[in-house]
């Protein structure tokens, strides 16, 4: 885990418990302007091991409609790419956290709906490559449809992460 912190401290993502506080005021200031917002939730696992068993691994669909299966388990170094991504592809309103406990990312993305979240997503996958891009799991909440809360937001993404029919295992535009 030090080597996670100090890979979040490069890139200036704060801990989720850490950025909590400014990660609510952020849903709020939406009510408050009646904007809307989108939070995604990008799940990731640091590898420490490399697993073989299928429980590590995610479905997603290319393009021509095939199934195929990918070990969703980053090494430090493609971690080290994703934090680096966040920091420097995201907008100065948009804000990132890491959730060290479920080994995610929480981004909020104002004035942002879903489509456009995706945009966002995908241009993250562009900068860091199939090899990563295909191997997250992306789930999508937009306020106020999903959810009035940043907790509400939040389980959303999560459902739609573990839900395995869900619109979240889009595949990211990015070449082979």
């Amino acid at each position: 885990k030090n080597t996670v912190t100090s890979i979040l401290d490069l890139a200036s993502i704060s801990p989720l418990r850490y950025a909590l506080p400014d990660l609510i005021l952020e849903v709020a200031r939406a009510r408050r302007l009646a904007h809307i917002l989108s939070v995604v939730i990008i799940r990731v696992e640091i590898a420490r091991k490399r697993k073989t068993s299928l429980s590590g691994n995610i479905r997603y669909f290319k393009k021509n409609q095939q199934l195929s299966t990918h070990v969703r388990q980053l090494a430090l170094q493609e971690f080290a790419d994703c934090s680096r991504a966040f920091r420097d592809l995201l907008r100065e309103v948009d804000s990132v956290a890491f959730d060290s406990v479920r080994d995610q990312f929480v981004v909020i993305l104002p004035g942002a709906d879903r489509s456009h979240a995706m945009e966002t997503i995908n241009r993250i996958g562009k900068f860091l490559g199939p090899s990563i891009a295909n191997r997250m799991k992306i789930g999508i909440a937009e306020y106020p449809k999903d959810g009035l809360f940043l907790e509400d937001l939040i389980d959303y993404g999560m459902k739609e992460i573990e839900d395995t029919d869900s619109s979240s295992d889009f595949d990211i535009e990015v070449s082979a």
